[in-house]
């Protein structure tokens, strides 16, 4: 029982602390700026994103040139839906069926800083109503 407390990140001694958020929030950013999506917060808040803008802006760049690059086994889905679709949906056309950019949560606590607002609580929309509880 204890690994799977482990394995589902609620074990008190792998979890992340409170005051390991504002280190969550800045890996997110790097993650984001890393794909050129837009960051939380001022740049000036977050040293680590201060001090990779040149390697991260050199990052996003290869990432644009690559965008239509698949690895090998991300081609053969492609290829197979592709198909797939083009004999049973009349044809699709240039869609591209595997995402290039995905956003990998890789750290227990990036999902939990990605589902609200840093500085907030409470997270609204016409679709959605979202609450921290911890």
């Amino acid at each position: 029982m204890n690994s799977l407390k482990h394995a589902i990140g609620f074990d008190p001694e792998t979890s992340p602390r409170e005051d390991e958020d504002i280190n969550l929030v800045e890996f997110v950013n790097l993650k984001l700026a890393a794909r050129g999506f837009p960051t939380f917060g001022d740049t000036t808040d977050y040293p680590f994103l201060r001090l990779g803008e040149s390697l991260l802006a050199s990052f996003v760049e290869k990432n644009r040139l690559l965008k239509d690059h698949l690895c090998p086994v991300d081609q053969r889905i492609h290829d197979f839906l592709d198909s797939y679709m083009g004999t049973h949906a009349g044809g699709i056309g240039e869609t591209t069926f595997v995402p290039s950019n995905s956003l990998v949560v890789e750290r227990h606590g990036l999902a939990r800083v990605l589902s609200l607002p840093p500085d907030s609580d409470v997270f609204k929309s016409d679709i959605i109503s979202s609450y921290r509880t911890i």
